[in-house]
């Protein structure tokens, strides 16, 4: 915050005028300095132009706004660790939900007497997939190889169990 300094051989009582005058903000003026304190105009124009009150008035306002951004800057930075620490929570949350819906679907296809539809597979499959990759960061576009062999893995694993006719609909 601002420190201010006495000047040499500035009496108290000028010193005292200035911290008032500095309190009363960018509007203030010596006329309202005079009635408050009760002194004489002429008496603060001399106190202001020999120990330079307008010069560290500017000082004292420019440190005020640097201590106002400052505590901003701060108070944003809080909210981006907030902020960052719900975003992570969320993607626990849905790499835990990706992997038991894949978990599912893998148990799905190992019991075809689970009584579940194809479609009912591909839509949680689908599903899982999304959110898997939105928890990891991945950007797969549809030509990656990562997920072309993902297809063909689960295309076999569906020919498997459902028979050949049935495969997986692809969205390109």
């Amino acid at each position: 915050m601002f420190n201010l300094i006495r000047i040499p051989h500035e009496p108290a009582e000028a010193y005292s005028a200035l911290s008032r005058y500095l309190l009363l903000g960018p509007k203030r003026s010596i006329q309202i300095l005079s009635i408050e304190l009760a002194i004489r105009v002429a008496k603060i124009r001399r106190w202001s132009r020999a120990f330079n009150w307008a010069l560290r008035a500017e000082a004292y306002d420019v440190a005020i706004v640097e201590e106002e951004f400052r505590l901003q800057h701060a108070q944003l930075k809080l909210r981006a660790a907030d902020w960052g620490g719900r975003q992570e929570q969320l993607r626990e949350e849905e790499w835990e939900a990706a992997r038991q819906l894949l978990r599912r679907v893998r148990e799905m296809l190992d019991n075809p007497r689970v009584p579940w539809s194809f479609r009912d597979l591909a839509t949680m499959l689908e599903i899982g997939s999304a959110l898997a990759r939105r928890a990891v960061g991945g950007d797969w576009t549809d030509s990656s190889p990562q997920k072309e062999l993902f297809h063909l893995q689960i295309e076999s694993a569906l020919n498997r169990v459902y028979g050949s006719q049935n495969t997986i609909p692809r969205h390109n």
